[in-house]
């Protein structure tokens, strides 16, 4: 752990280093530059440093949807990007608008059953669930779920996941008996294959007895 901040700390003043030089060299709108000042944020925001990182995720992104308009990849990538950063600093009403373009994006490019739109739909369902936007949070996961269970099959960690966002949803809304079925669902799952998560396990079963108790 400290060996993987010392790297860390060191990799930054690389990076901040390297977006200077680009930007003298290259220019502020070439798109190595962009890329260095997206890896610096990337870098600020593994490092805790989310003030530093959010205004230079959103000088990326602006610059991306001009220069390269808004469905290029790079677009796309900085849009989830600055999403992430919303998320973690929990600004999750802005983080929202992003991330529902980014899903309708996906889809397009993607196809609606693609596991990456599933990521989206976790995402966003999450982010509703703490906003208080339960109906459509439940409505985004159950999807998520069913992506997931048809890419990955019925027993695996990532449906169990969505399972245990689901139930958290739903009890918020008040449907405690849809709460119970998920969670206990989830707790199958994480019961399920060779190698049992003990630990998740528990967690699980002490969300189930919330439920219950």
């Amino acid at each position: 752990m400290r060996e993987a901040a010392g790297r860390l700390a060191e990799a930054v003043p690389l990076l901040e280093a390297t977006l200077r030089d680009r930007e003298r060299l290259l220019g502020a709108d070439h798109p190595d530059t962009l890329t260095s000042r997206n890896s610096l944020a990337s870098g600020y925001r593994a490092a805790g440093r989310l003030a530093e990182a959010v205004p230079l995720l959103e000088a990326t992104l602006r610059d991306r949807e001009r220069l390269l308009g808004a469905d290029h990849p790079d677009t796309l990538t900085s849009r989830n990007s600055l999403a992430s950063a919303y998320q973690a600093a929990g600004r999750l009403a802005e983080a929202v608008p992003l991330l529902e373009t980014t899903l309708r994006d996906l889809e397009r490019l993607l196809g609606a059953d693609h596991p990456r739109v599933a990521v989206l739909l976790y995402r966003l369902g999450t982010a509703e669930t703490a906003l208080g936007d339960l109906r459509s949070a439940v409505t985004r996961l159950r999807r998520a779920a069913r992506i997931d269970q048809a890419a990955y099959g019925p027993v695996h960690p990532e449906v169990a996941t969505d399972f245990e966002a689901l139930a958290a949803a739903q009890r918020l809304d008040g449907d405690v008996p849809a709460a119970r079925r998920s969670i206990r669902h989830a707790l199958n799952i994480r019961n399920a294959g060779d190698r049992v998560d003990e630990e998740e396990v528990r967690t699980v079963q002490r969300r189930l007895e919330e439920l219950t108790g």
